[in-house]
């Protein structure tokens, strides 16, 4: 999962060709509520103690500015390996008014159905779409994903934003468990899918993914992290908790699993006709290895990227 913040176009100097981006595991929390709700002017207001009142300059306002949908990610127990990681987030102003927007990645809900042998299935019965927030002085955030056209229903897991084509206008890049999507800005508030055009899908289990200029070429490349081998349909192990941890049984970790390597995404390949379009590069072209990629941060280290794998040494 990732969180980022993005940069619309990429700097053409020798020494910083990297994209501007921040990456954070969690970017919104739901609270339960604490203490008691009391009636103050015919509003209701949970009463915090004071043992647990927030510390810091922080204060959660998402619920107030409109934020206020729930994210989906499998069911309750958490019985399998993709529901534990939850999506991350985007801040892109996308339709460049100077406030930052904010695109929300969705997965999907479900419920178990338990077999005698002890097997288990995840039945998905809800597909919540992503969510592009834009953000006004006057409304706070307004869901507006599908009139701009990225409200897709995918098991998502990521994003991250950059200028593919160095129009002025961010682009934008989700990563899912399937095949991943990168949509186009047009420039008039709605975004177009060019995935398949552009050469940039990956149908596996995606988690991450980064923008920075790695050959000086003046266009974005993309590094896109992959994490195991998992379907929902087949899950390994028939869905049985053959694992422990501290004597609780439970779901197995990625160390149990295949692990699938990354993919490198070099940027600028002008194709006549076509637009934009990417040279693809796997990573076992480059290390001969495949790792469970959780995340990824471009540093400006000889263009380097750093990448945080489970259960292996993380690489640069």
């Amino acid at each position: 999962m990732a969180c980022t913040q993005g940069q619309t176009t990429p700097p053409r100097s020798a020494t910083l060709r990297l994209a501007r981006t921040t990456f954070c595991g969690v970017l919104l929390v739901g609270l339960p509520t604490v203490g008691h709700i009391t009636e103050a002017s015919g509003t209701a207001q949970a009463r915090i103690p004071s043992a647990m009142a927030p510390v810091g300059p922080f204060v959660n306002v998402a619920h107030d500015l409109g934020l206020r949908t729930p994210n989906a990610s499998g069911g309750l127990e958490k019985r399998y390996l993709v529901e534990t990681p939850g999506t991350g987030a985007a801040w892109i102003d996308f339709d460049r008014d100077g406030r930052i927007d904010l695109f929300l990645p969705n997965g999907h809900g479900g419920r178990y159905v338990d077999y005698e042998d002890g097997s288990s299935r995840l039945r998905v019965d809800r597909r919540p779409p992503d969510e592009l927030y834009r953000q006004s002085v006057e409304r706070g955030f307004e869901e507006v994903g599908l009139d701009a056209g990225v409200a897709a229903t995918g098991w998502a897991a990521g994003a991250t934003t950059g200028d593919i084509d160095n129009d002025g206008w961010p682009d934008l890049y989700v990563t899912q468990l399937g095949s991943n999507v990168l949509y186009r800005n047009n420039g008039d508030g709605s975004f177009s899918d060019i995935t398949d055009a552009a050469r940039a899908d990956d149908a596996r289990w995606s988690n991450s993914a980064a923008f920075a200029d790695l050959d000086g070429n003046g266009f974005f490349d993309l590094y896109v992290t992959n994490y195991v081998r998992f379907d929902l349909d087949d899950p390994p192990f028939d869905g049985k908790d053959i694992c422990t941890f501290n004597g609780v049984s439970g779901s197995c970790g990625p160390v149990m699993f295949e692990h699938d390597s990354d993919l490198l995404l070099w940027g600028g390949v002008e194709d006549p006709g076509a637009g934009i379009r990417f040279r693809r590069q796997d990573q076992r072209e480059i290390l001969n290895a495949a790792y469970a990629g959780l995340g990824v941060m471009p540093i400006d280290i000889e263009r380097w990227f750093f990448a945080a794998h489970t259960g292996r040494d993380s690489i640069i």
